[in-house]
């Protein structure tokens, strides 16, 4: 499976848009890649999570500037924030 997927800010939260699923020759119905794009933001909400409350320290909120993603690095921007 490749998924092809482009990542920005929404409302000071990451966003991610998948552009493209492929399955090889296989057609992907729409409803797989729904469900993709939903497992993949359930993931992003509980890293989100995880840094605020155990790995940035608790009462703490991350706000999102942008993301930039090369093809040998990732740049986030982020204000850490009181709760």
């Amino acid at each position: 499976i490749k998924v092809n997927m482009g990542v920005g800010v929404k409302d000071g939260k990451p966003a991610v848009s998948i552009t493209d699923i492929n399955f090889g020759v296989l057609p992907v119905p729409q409803t797989m890649k729904d469900q993709i794009a939903v497992a993949i933001a359930q993931s992003i909400d509980s890293l989100m999570m995880e840094m605020t409350q155990g790995g940035v320290g608790s009462g703490v909120a991350l706000e999102f500037k942008s993301i930039t993603i090369r093809e040998t690095d990732m740049t986030i921007v982020a204000l850490v924030k009181p709760a």
